[in-house]
């Protein structure tokens, strides 16, 4: 199998949809988690993605929460300890996005001269009628088996200026919807 392509496009319905679904299921852990922090004395909470997997870490407060057992987060923010029945809810929070046909949740650089490499999670957005996704390195085959077929989504090859040119109208758009 060939490794995805550093800047790439499709068209498809299905990757459209699966998009719109992870949307809501972003919106929902958000919410849940923004709950979850107000609801114990915080103000936000904080997250940790690997891969398609996100998960509530710690949430943010001035001062240690009252309900039950609580100890600081080596990053910031608060934690309850297993042994709080809070905890079960606090794990509970996590976001599982479902799988964009033939989108690899993680792509891989070469091994460089000092044996480091990159890892990226892909991150598409829609401009117009398609949908975009591009990585700062080449990515390149991993190897692994279960690596999902570019074609499954429809995900055409496409250069590097058409690319950055949907960004440029993506983050213009965002920018001027936030005004």
């Amino acid at each position: 199998m060939s490794a995805f392509p550093q800047y790439a496009k499709t068209t498809s319905q299905n990757v459209f949809d699966v998009l719109r679904e992870n949307k809501e299921l972003d919106k929902d852990f958000f919410e849940r988690g923004m709950d979850f922090a107000k609801a114990h004395g915080g103000t936000a909470f904080y997250s940790s993605r690997w891969g398609s997997s996100t998960r509530m870490v710690a949430i943010k407060a001035d001062e240690k929460p009252t309900t039950g057992q609580w100890k600081e987060h080596p990053r910031g923010g608060w934690l309850p300890y297993k042994n709080n029945p809070l905890y079960k809810e606090f794990e509970s929070i996590e976001l599982r996005t479902n799988q964009v046909p033939g989108l690899p949740s993680t792509v891989e650089s070469a091994m460089d001269s000092n044996f480091q490499h990159r890892i990226a999670n892909p991150n598409p957005f829609i401009v117009d009628d398609a949908v975009y996704v591009g990585f700062a390195f080449m990515p390149v085959d991993s190897g692994i088996r279960n690596t999902p077929d570019p074609a499954e989504g429809g995900w055409e090859e496409i250069r590097a200026s058409e690319f950055h040119l949907a960004m440029e109208t993506y983050n213009d758009r965002i920018g001027a919807s936030k005004d």
